[in-house]
């Protein structure tokens, strides 16, 4: 016991020896610049890096610049124009990716390439691009449209580049959630005579929202057309009025079907 006891401290020191570095890091990078930066905001700055407080009167100053609408205003801008297309495209590329082709990863390497180039050589190749004189992209459509120098567009020509940017990351996993739908549950859903494709829509919604947004539970409640009342056990519980019929195939609780 006693020699337990010790080995039990030695692993405890050594896991607190361990986790140290980090969490120090953490404290002297992040949580310890957070609270001056809060202290900051309430205070002005002096010679010397003295501060003195002030209050509310830099927020107060904030909210009455009409810059700070306009920044925020271009945030949620440049996220409409971002999110949704760049998940949307993503979602067709996975779909593409997933078919049965020649070549798959040599696609999903090419696809994700976007992400391991150099910032600077991105930068370098579409600053060529957008060039309003002599770019490929102005020369294509025969136009001289400004495309970094035009307030109105700039934040539309930024939100291509950034699209463009992370596309393949964001198809990878999309496409990591669309291979992890389980053929068995389409194969048991065809045994046991759904027809209806929402039900398996929504499983299928189910497998590529989980990359998307992190979901780690199965499916709040049941579709239309499955009986939650037939499954009172683990995941890997067959349907209650099947654990009579040796020769029926057991379904998980998502495909126990309404009669």
């Amino acid at each position: 016991m006693k020699s337990t006891s010790k080995l039990g401290r030695d692993g405890r020191f050594w896991g607190l020896v361990m986790v140290a570095p980090p969490i120090l890091g953490l404290m002297i990078l992040n949580i310890i610049p957070f609270f001056q930066t809060i202290y900051m905001s309430f205070s002005k700055t002096k010679a010397f890096g003295a501060y003195q407080f002030c209050g509310l009167e830099n927020y107060l100053e904030m909210f009455r610049n009409a810059e700070f609408w306009k920044a925020n205003w271009n945030s949620i801008y440049f996220c409409i124009l971002t999110v949704p297309v760049g998940v949307f495209l993503a979602l067709i590329v996975a779909v593409l990716l997933n078919a049965k082709i020649k070549g798959k990863t040599a696609f999903r390497a090419i696809f994700f390439l976007p992400m391991v180039v150099a910032p600077a050589a991105v930068a370098m190749v579409w600053k060529w691009i957008f060039n309003a004189e002599y770019g490929i992209l102005n020369q294509v459509l025969g136009t001289n449209i400004r495309w970094v120098t035009d307030s109105k567009i700039v934040l539309v020509t930024c939100a291509i580049v950034s699209i463009w940017s992370s596309i393949g990351y964001d198809a990878v996993l999309l496409l990591s959630g669309i291979q992890n739908i389980s053929q068995s549950l389409y194969e048991a859903a065809e045994l046991d005579g759904i027809q209806d494709p929402p039900v398996l829509q929504h499983y299928a919604a189910h497998g590529v929202a989980h990359p998307v947004c992190g979901a780690h539970h199965a499916p709040d409640g049941f579709p239309e057309g499955l009986r939650s009342d037939l499954y009172d056990g683990g995941a890997d519980e067959p349907c209650a009025d099947q654990r009579t019929e040796p020769d029926v195939p057991v379904l998980p609780r998502e495909l126990c079907c309404r009669q």
